[in-house]
């Protein structure tokens, strides 16, 4: 557990963290497993994940930048896939990054939570699409 406050102390600070699917959950507030068994995580995005015996979604997806993020420029859109046995609970005052096109991300409607520099996704991204090379240039600046 301290590898993971560690990582939201650095976060709250203004490190740019970018989490894929599993990131996303080390990046919540908590971890719930199909048991009931909790676990605190990272705590830098204001989520609270549980695990699930079935898929929660499995699909392409296609995002849409609401504003300029890590892994691209406000009006960008990024493609890549989700699959993943875990849901997420955000709070209200959560803000999100993109707006889904095309599949679930995280509420159905949007995916993408961010806090501080900070940015977790459900959606595993295709490298084509260009998100990597916009994170490195963010990270660059």
């Amino acid at each position: 557990a301290g590898t993971l406050s560690e990582l939201g102390d650095l976060a709250a600070d203004g490190l740019p963290v970018l989490g894929e699917c599993g990131g996303l959950m080390a990046m919540s507030q908590s971890l719930t497993t199909a048991e009931g068994e909790r676990s605190e995580m990272a705590g830098i995005l204001p989520a609270d994940v549980t695990m699930h015996d079935r898929y929660q979604a499995l699909d392409h997806v296609e995002l849409e930048a609401i504003e300029g993020t890590l892994t691209a420029n406000a009006g960008e859109t990024i493609r890549g896939h989700e699959f993943h046995y875990s849901s997420a609970a955000v709070d209200g005052d959560a803000r999100f990054a993109f707006e889904t096109v095309r599949g679930d991300g995280i509420d159905g409607d949007h995916d993408g939570l961010t806090e501080y520099e900070s940015l977790g996704t459900y959606v595993h991204v295709h490298p084509e699409s260009g998100a990597f090379d916009r994170f490195l240039e963010s990270i660059a600046n």
